[in-house]
């Protein structure tokens, strides 16, 4: 209907109120942290790539995984996001790396080397490690190869139209991030 007319305006009435606020010689930029155009290739290759390789297996029915919401999710659906995205789930089978069960639920995990969830401007990776994930399978001595392995799929893809590549890098989480809660992070980010 008319959601994103009256989230314009609102956003321009509230402008106006602080620009009637602001001092003459004052500056006001309003900036957008997401842009409104389209991402051509990347980031939507990196779940169909993991799938077509078998890296990723989506599960049998999305159907069978569902379940009804507890009172307690209900409840926490009615909070602000800002206070939402602290709470986690209730077992270590429906959290995985900081995602829900309702943003990861498509994938099987008992079959899963490695899995992927959307980012608006980066394909994220992560592996599927025995240990550090609920259904983990990729034992450590295996991690390297498949690394490996993923680095070559991202650089050698290429578009099916123009026969050009269209990933302009696959960086590893290391080589990116620092700090004591990088583990939080993907382990591979595609450019």
């Amino acid at each position: 209907g008319k959601a994103l007319l009256t989230v314009y305006q609102h956003i321009d009435e509230c402008l106006a109120e602080l620009l009637a606020l602001m001092p003459q010689e004052a500056n006001c930029l309003v900036v957008s942290d997401h842009g409104m155009g389209g991402f051509p290739g990347a980031p939507r290759c990196v779940q169909p790539l993991l799938e077509a390789t078998g890296v990723m297996v989506k599960a049998a029915s999305l159907k069978s995984r569902a379940t009804s919401p507890s009172l307690r999710q209900r409840l926490v659906a009615m909070l602000p996001w800002e206070l939402r995205r602290r709470f986690r789930p209730l077992t270590p089978h429906d959290w995985t790396q900081g995602f829900t069960r309702e943003h990861l639920g498509s994938i099987d995990f008992a079959r899963s080397r490695a899995f992927s969830f959307l980012s608006l401007l980066t394909g994220v990776i992560w592996l599927n490690i025995h240990g550090r994930d609920p259904e983990g399978m990729v034992e450590r001595g295996e991690v390297q190869q498949l690394e490996d392995d993923l680095i070559a799929l991202f650089n050698d893809a290429t578009d099916r139209v123009t026969g050009e590549g269209f990933v302009r890098a696959v960086w590893r989480r290391d080589e990116l991030f620092t700090g004591p809660y990088r583990d939080m992070l993907a382990d591979f980010h595609v450019e």
